[in-house]
């Protein structure tokens, strides 16, 4: 109905300003040219459809009924261009158009049933307006304007044909388009309220979410920040919209550039921030950002979601700390272990020589054994207790450009002599690529590969095949792998592979793979061990082609069994 309403004031106000313009131009045709006819009638019909608005605004807020108010106003308006035919020559006025206007607002306010009585009302009208010039019961206007001749009644009965099909077919169009707009208009009435009510339930899903999202524009201005987000940072929506979001959560001024240099090469984009919520606490922000599209995959800014991890890297650190006491527990016992017996060797053979009588009957023989064990168990002892060093206290990470191909390369050719290889051991490459260039700690990895290699070997004490490979493996990334023909490992054997003082092979420090553990985690690698009993062991090793700190916003792969 407010539409109704918009509609009526707009038609008032239109038929005042055409009755002005209309009274302004006879008033200069009569200032200007000084016409024989009178135009008073004229000012007459003016001053009447004046009276009629005045009156349809007095009854306005009075009269309720909407429909009956259009209904006189364009009751009145027929009458008025009525009016305007009978001063102005009758059934030969060039003003009888004024009724197609008043047909077309007709279907307008009151669409098809307004079209049809508006037609029928003007074709009376017109109609009865001829009838009475033409019975003489309504004088003429001027006087000589019309005269009841056999000419002019044919006339007069043509005009009136005409004007009758005229209105009817305007009619028929302006109730054909006014139900066509009225339809149209329900439609967009439903659709907008659809749409209204799409987008509230789209607001009241975005606020339910316990996740912050935050919008940007493409230059990094905040467009739009959740419920969720300002519970999680205590930043007020008025405050934080428009204001450029590296600043806001404090990423640091290159990160605008960053963040455009990493969506380009992946979908996704994490990182991790500290943000200040007040003078003493400080909240850790885990970050997914991504970029913000329409439907034809136009970019729009961007789109940034995020959680408080404050609580969840708490408990991180407090289950790190009691597994470090427990590891810490467990490496202390198990180096007892590693070192007890090696000085119960020492302590037993130190302890024959020294009740060796002096003077007493010589064997060179036993002399000489003791001392061997001496020997062998100090050299056990000191590559425990390197091992251990290497394991508890590895050196800063030094990573240097190489190529894996080149150092597998060398490795093969020093486990042709290495204590380990036996006459049956088959040593073999299998490169998939020619070269591996990489930026990597080559020590440390040189570490990995000969512990990997030299467990394979002792893997195979009837002799077997050793492959050792290398090859692209996902985005990023290299694998490198050990594969052996040797005795295999059960399910229980494998879980417990990088356990530290848990050696499968006699006089093994057990710290071997605990170490390749470790390094594989600086490199922000992996390590993947398939094995079952009698089928050989598969390690592979995967690293990235690049140190972590060189790929930001990568995801760091720990290293699993």
């Amino acid at each position: 109905m407010s539409d109704l309403l918009q509609k009526i004031r707009l038609l008032m106000v239109v038929r005042v300003v055409a009755v002005t313009t209309l009274l302004m131009a006879a008033f200069l045709v009569e200032l200007w040219f000084h016409p024989a006819r009178s135009l008073r009638p004229l000012y007459f019909v003016t001053a009447g459809t004046y009276v009629l608005t005045i009156a349809y605004s007095l009854l306005y807020p009075v009269l309720k009924n909407r429909r009956i108010f259009v209904g006189l106003q364009l009751l009145g308006d027929i009458l008025t261009a009525s009016a305007f035919v009978y001063i102005t020559g009758g059934a030969v006025s060039p003003f009888s158009f004024l009724y197609v206007p008043v047909i077309i607002v007709a279907g307008m306010l009151q669409y098809r049933r307004g079209a049809y009585a508006a037609t029928v009302l003007s074709c009376l009208a017109y109609g009865l307006l001829l009838i009475l010039l033409l019975t003489g019961t309504l004088p003429p206007y001027p006087a000589e304007s019309f005269t009841a001749t056999p000419a002019e009644v044919k006339r007069a009965s043509f005009s009136l044909l005409v004007h009758f099909l005229g209105f009817t077919l305007v009619g028929m169009l302006a109730s054909t388009l006014s139900e066509s707009l009225r339809r149209t208009g329900q439609e967009l009435g439903e659709t907008r309220e659809d749409l209204e009510d799409l987008q509230a339930f789209n607001a009241l899903i975005i606020d339910s979410v316990n996740s912050g999202l935050v919008t940007t524009d493409q230059e990094g201005r905040i467009t739009f920040i959740n419920r969720a987000a300002r519970e999680i940072t205590g930043l007020a929506e008025g405050l934080a919209l428009g204001k450029l979001l590296h600043q806001v959560f404090d990423l640091g001024e290159e990160f605008p550039s960053n963040l455009a240099l990493h969506l380009e090469q992946r979908r996704r984009y994490r990182f991790e921030a500290d943000f200040p919520v007040a003078h003493d606490v400080v909240r850790f922000l885990g970050f997914t950002a991504g970029i913000l599209r329409d439907k034809t995959s136009r970019s729009l800014g961007y789109i940034f979601t995020f959680q408080d991890l404050t609580e969840i890297k708490s408990l991180e650190r407090e289950v790190l700390l009691r597994e470090r006491m427990a590891a810490v527990g467990e490496m202390a016992a198990g180096m007892a272990h590693e070192l007890r017996n090696p000085l119960a060797s020492l302590s037993g053979s130190a302890q024959v020589l020294a009740e060796a009588a002096p003077g007493g009957e010589e064997r060179p023989g036993e002399r000489q054994h003791l001392m061997q064990i001496i020997r062998r168990e100090s050299q056990r002892l000191d590559q425990v207790l390197k091992d251990f060093l290497a394991f508890a206290r590895p050196r800063p990470f030094a990573p240097e450009e190489a190529d894996l191909v080149v150092l597998l390369g060398e490795l093969v050719k020093l486990l042709h002599n290495a204590p380990a290889r036996l006459a049956s051991h088959v040593i073999r490459t299998s490169f998939q690529v020619p070269s591996l260039p990489c930026r990597v700690d080559v020590n440390r990895l040189k570490q990995v590969f000969w512990n990997l290699a030299s467990n394979a070997l002792r893997a195979m004490p009837d002799g077997g095949v050793l492959i050792v490979g290398a090859g692209l493996g996902q985005v990023g990334t290299v694998e490198l792998w050990f594969e052996d023909t040797g005795q295999g490992m059960s399910e229980a054997e494998v879980k417990d592979f990088f356990r530290p003082f848990r050696s499968s092979f006699d006089g093994g420090t057990g710290l071997g793979t605990a170490i390749v553990y470790r390094i594989a985690e600086e490199h922000s690698g992996r390590v993947r061990v398939r094995s079952k009993p009698g089928q050989g062991t598969r390690v592979t090793v995967i690293v990235p082609r690049r140190p972590a700190d060189e790929q930001a916003g990568e995801e760091p792969e720990h290293g699993t069994v």
